[in-house]
């Protein structure tokens, strides 16, 4: 499980919102505002939340695809936004592990 939320969900994740979605950045506020909406439904899948866990999910999840939709258009480079994805979901794990 590990495995696929660390390494494996960040490659499918970036290659379906940031390139997937943003190849094109001849609109990136649009086509970032999309990629940003998806990711952040792709991610509230469990219905079992506080109202206020629903709101705090909903913006971690925003601002992070603000973040790697920004860092996308920068760089247009999927193997960045790839590498920053799974230190990021890595942080996570192992604070969540300790914490």
């Amino acid at each position: 499980m590990t495995v696929l939320g660390v390494i494996i969900a960040p490659i499918v994740e970036e290659g379906t919102f940031r390139t997937g979605i943003m190849g094109n950045t001849k609109h990136p506020v649009i086509l970032g505002t999309i990629s940003t909406v998806l990711f952040v439904c792709a991610h509230m899948i469990s219905t079992n939340q506080s109202l206020i866990s629903i709101i705090l999910n909903i913006t971690a999840y925003a601002l992070i695809s603000a973040v790697l939709c920004l860092l996308y258009y920068r760089t247009r480079d999927w193997r960045v936004n790839t590498v920053f994805h799974i230190s990021w979901n890595l942080l996570s794990f192992v604070t969540s592990a300790i914490f």
